[in-house]
C-alpha cells in the first residue's frame, strides 16, 4: 500500500525502517539520498546487506528519532512501523508502506511500488530483470529428472513451506514440499523427505530444532541436509533466489 505525496523531484533524505526496504533501497538509489536504514540492516546474522549497511546511520524506529532526521520520505511496513508512518504522515512527511510479499509476484509488485516512490522506476525494472535472470540461472542448473521431496527445518519447526514464496524457492532448487504445512517429528518421518533444508541463524550455534536432526527416528531416513543461512530466507526481495541457490544440490551459481 502506498501513501506518498507526489513530488516534482525524487525524494532526498530517505529513511528506511524495515529490512526489506533496506535491501531494496540500497540497490535503487544513490547512497547520498539515504538518511538512515533500520538498525537491523547492519546485523551480521539477519541482514544480507550488513556490510554495505554499516556505512549508513541507523534508526530503531522511534518517531522522534526518525523525524529528527528531517526525512524527505519514510519507508516502512504497516505490520511493524505503522504508528511511526501515521505520525509522519500527519506531520506532512511523505511515506511509503511496503506491502507484505509472500510470493515472487508480490515481490515484483513491491519493488515496482518502492521504485516509483523513490523516483527510480527504471532501476526498479532493472532489479526485476536481475531477479528473472537469477531464477533462470537456477532453472538451468543440472538437476534430477524429477524434483526431490524436501522439508524446511527452522526456528518454526519442520514445514513443507509456509508461504507460496517458500514453495517457489524450493521449486527453483529442484525440490518439492514432502508434505504441506507444518510437521511434527512423526509427520516428518512419514513424509520421508529426501532433503532437509536446515535454516541456520548461526551455523556455529545450532537451534533446538536443528538438534532434532540427530534424533534416532531420522536415522533410517538419512535425508541429505542442506544448510541455508537464515538471512537468505528472512526477507522477500529481488535477492530471494540466493536462498534457492544455497538449497540446490550444486550449492553454487553456475
Amino acid at each position: 500500500m502506498a501513501s506518498l505525496a507526489q513530488a516534482a523531484e525524487p525524494p532526498q533524505r530517505i529513511v528506511s525502517l524495515n529490512l526489506v526496504s533496506d535491501i531494496v533501497l540500497l540497490d535503487l538509489v544513490e547512497p547520498g539520498r539515504i538518511a538512515a536504514l533500520s538498525h537491523v540492516a547492519a546485523h551480521p546474522h539477519l541482514s544480507l546487506v550488513h556490510e554495505r549497511a554499516s556505512d549508513f546511520p541507523s534508526v530503531r524506529g522511534g518517531a522522534e528519532e526518525v523525524l529528527a532526521l528531517r526525512p524527505g520520505l519514510v519507508i516502512g511496513a504497516r505490520w511493524g512501523q505503522g504508528p511511526v508512518l501515521d505520525m509522519a504522515r500527519r506531520l506532512g512527511v511523505p511515506t511509503f508502506e511496503i506491502p507484505l510479499a509472500d510470493s515472487y509476484a508480490g515481490i515484483r509488485e513491491m519493488i515496482l511500488g518502492l521504485a516509483g516512490a523513490v523516483g527510480e522506476p527504471g532501476r526498479g525494472r532493472d532489479l526485476l530483470a536481475r531477479l528473472d535472470a537469477a531464477r533462470a540461472r537456477l532453472h538451468a542448473l543440472p538437476a534430477h529428472s524429477t524434483p526431490s521431496p524436501a522439508a524446511y527445518c527452522g526456528p518454526s519447526g519442520f514445514t513443507g513451506g509456509d508461504s507460496p514464496l517458500a514453495r517457489e524457492q524450493l521449486g527453483d532448487a529442484a525440490l518439492i514440499p514432502a508434505r504441506a504445512g507444518r510437521m511434527d517429528l512423526e509427520a516428518l518421518v512419514l513424509a520421508r523427505p529426501d532433503v532437509l533444508v536446515s535454516v541456520a541463524y548461526r551455523p556455529d550455534h545450532p537451534s533446538l530444532i536443528q538438534l532434532l536432526l540427530r534424533h534416532p527416528a531420522l536415522r533410517g531416513l538419512e535425508p541429505e541436509v542442506r544448510t541455508v543461512p537464515l538471512h537468505l530466507l528472512l526477507n522477500a526481495t529481488h535477492r530471494s533466489p540466493e536462498a534457492s541457490a544455497a538449497m540446490h544440490a550444486s550449492g553454487a551459481w553456475p
